[in-house]
């Protein structure tokens, strides 16, 4: 009896190497979400439920900042500004991540699906023009060089 009981409590007791302490760590987890697996489940889909009314109530309270439009299903969230690094807010809330999804709407103005896209024609539109005034320069240029 004293041996088992010394063994059990050697067993709880923490690992100095890091390597045996993961496995240890990982075992330990394993056993504990197969004996709380049910409640686990539970509060996990109680979060998500929690998180994904709460974001549905905040893009029903926004609003068009150009237009005005309010409702939930019609509203965008345009980044000021741009860049690859920005992640999507929609992808974001798609794949349940709420608080990242809230931060990045911090960087960003609420806009109706329609003034969105026509922002992003007229940008579109402007990239052009200066693509082609800078195009129209660099051939005056190597007309004017070559005379």
């Amino acid at each position: 009896m004293g041996v088992e009981r010394a063994n059990n409590i050697l067993d709880k007791m923490p690992y100095k190497d890091p390597e045996v302490r993961r496995i240890k760590a990982r075992e330990y987890g394993k056993k504990w979400y197969q004996k709380n697996k049910i409640t686990h489940k539970l509060n996990a889909y109680k979060n998500r439920r929690k998180y994904k009314k709460q974001w549905d109530e905040f893009k029903a309270s926004q609003k068009c900042s150009h237009c005005g439009m309010q409702h939930p299903a019609v509203i965008d969230f345009h980044h000021v500004v741009r860049s690859k690094d920005n992640p999507k807010v929609n992808q974001l809330i798609k794949n349940k991540r709420y608080r990242a999804a809230m931060e990045e709407v911090n960087k960003c103005v609420p806009l109706c699906a329609n003034c969105h896209r026509i922002l992003h024609w007229s940008e579109e539109l402007l990239k052009k023009k200066k693509r082609k005034r800078k195009l129209k320069k660099s051939k005056l240029f190597s007309k004017s060089c070559k005379s």
